[in-house]
């Protein structure tokens, strides 16, 4: 129901994920990403988070990852139409994860700003 490891930044063992595949998230517009690493989850049951910055990235004003209103729906159609799971079910995992989104943006906001040439060298 959250995503505190960022997609961009997960490394799988492929002995272990073999038959790894993004499945469709048809008719959701976004969200392969989380249902791929929700499988793999489901498989593994467990993941760990490193406790530093291992990616940063910029996102431009018209991307797919720009509208977290886009992203949060799409979230909701993987829950009750492609997994298949209860509408009270899906409102339920839904309401979990947006709360753990807004508190992801506060908890993960940059204290200050910082100089992407100075990570750079």
């Amino acid at each position: 129901m959250t995503r505190f490891i960022a997609c961009s930044s997960v490394v799988l063992d492929r002995s272990y994920f073999k038959d790894f595949s993004i499945r469709d998230v048809f008719p959701a517009k976004r969200g392969e990403d989380f249902l791929a690493w929700s499988d793999c989850l489901l498989k593994c049951k467990e993941a760990v988070r490193l406790p530093k910055t291992l990616l940063l990235y910029t996102i431009m004003k018209k991307s797919r990852s720009s509208s977290k209103t886009s992203g949060a729906i799409s979230v909701f159609i993987i829950y009750y139409r492609v997994e298949g799971i209860s509408m009270v079910k899906s409102c339920f995992h839904f309401i979990v994860y947006s709360a753990f989104s807004c508190l992801k943006m506060i908890w993960q906001k940059p204290s200050k700003p910082f100089d992407i040439k100075s990570i750079i060298r």
